[in-house]
């Protein structure tokens, strides 16, 4: 199961002491307000990862008639900054329904992307440009 890192409590303590690793030694704590996820694969994750850095959480929901709440973005929406964690990025579309969801509602900027499932090359970073689902400011680690 491709999931298995995070579902997995081991691995999962591991997946999160690694993200925030990756999240301190590749940006500016203090210009992040917050970490930013979508969907099962990053809540595993995001709620431990903004608690280590004492930074607030953005959820993002799929749009979704059978929900509880009818709102999209929940959490710090007075944040100014974030960061997206994620399992990995195939097509860029979650990525970018992140990004467009909370940008839609609010005018918060994406300041990079963590995946715990893989590392990635700056490939992703330019097909990420390319699409122009990210813009040259946002790492991609």
């Amino acid at each position: 199961m491709y999931l298995d890192k995070a579902l997995d409590i081991t691995s999962r303590k591991i997946a999160i002491a690694n993200m925030v690793e990756k999240i301190k030694k590749n940006f500016d704590l203090d210009k992040i307000d917050a970490i930013a996820c979508c969907g099962y694969s990053g809540l595993l994750i995001a709620p431990s990862v903004a608690d280590e850095l004492g930074k607030s959480l953005l959820i993002v929901r799929r749009q979704c008639t059978t929900t509880h709440s009818c709102y999209l973005v929940e959490g710090d929406i007075e944040s100014k900054t974030y960061v997206i964690i994620d399992d990995f990025i195939n097509t860029g579309e979650t990525i970018n329904y992140i990004i467009t969801t909370i940008s839609k509602y609010h005018p918060l900027k994406c300041v990079g992307i963590v995946c715990y499932l893989k590392d990635y090359s700056s490939t992703t970073t330019q097909y990420l440009v390319e699409q122009k689902i990210i813009d040259e400011t946002v790492k991609v680690v």
